[in-house]
């Protein structure tokens, strides 16, 4: 049995590469810019701004090796924001 080392590996053929191609440009054109995304209400942005403060208030106070007293101080945090 001969060896086929000079054989050469499959390829797509120009037609179903250039379909593949063509498919993926329709569908981006075709696809609206926001399809999946959901705008934000007010509130849910303000939990977040408040999520964040809180947070970054947590890393100036208490180290990294005291993630429990993190976590305290941005739960309370939290809650007062809330009130």
């Amino acid at each position: 049995m001969p060896v086929a080392s000079h054989a050469t590996p499959n390829k797509l053929p120009t037609m179903t590469s250039t379909r593949i191609l063509v498919g993926t440009l329709l569908l981006l054109l075709a696809a609206p810019g926001g399809a999946g995304a959901v705008e934000k209400t007010n509130d849910a942005v303000w939990r977040e701004r408040i999520e964040t403060d809180c947070k970054l208030q947590a890393k100036k106070y208490y180290s990294v090796l005291h993630f429990k007293k993190r976590r305290m101080f941005m739960k309370h945090c939290i809650e007062r924001a809330y009130r």
